[in-house]
């Protein structure tokens, strides 16, 4: 029986499904919470509209730039043995990343 790349690779396996999803996703909502108080963008951080628009813009940028093109070459790159497709936009990853621009306006607007 021959092993998988992962089992050999415990440092890959961590990397993609352990923490490094909830470090990136952190990281992404700092930015967005840096990003909102900026000059150029303060008013759009006053309301409830403008947030919810900037948040679901940044979600939808994020699926396309970050689902759809970094992480399929980031997972070829380092073996992966089945990496998503190039590019990776299907109607799930979509959805689920509007939902973490909707968690990340919940996150920002509402504590203010």
């Amino acid at each position: 029986m021959q092993s998988s790349p992962q089992a050999k690779n415990p440092e890959l396996l961590e990397a993609i499904s352990g923490r490094e999803p909830a470090r990136i996703s952190a990281v992404f909502g700092v930015v967005f919470a840096a990003a909102l108080p900026q000059p150029r963008l303060a008013a759009v951080g006053e309301s409830v509209g403008g947030v919810v628009g900037f948040g679901l813009g940044c979600a939808a940028v994020l699926w396309i730039v970050a689902a759809g093109v970094v992480m399929p070459l980031w997972l070829s790159a380092v073996g992966f043995p089945s990496p998503p497709p190039l590019p990776n936009l299907g109607a799930m990853g979509l959805l689920t990343h509007l939902v973490f621009g909707l968690v990340l306006v919940v996150s920002y607007h509402y504590p203010r």
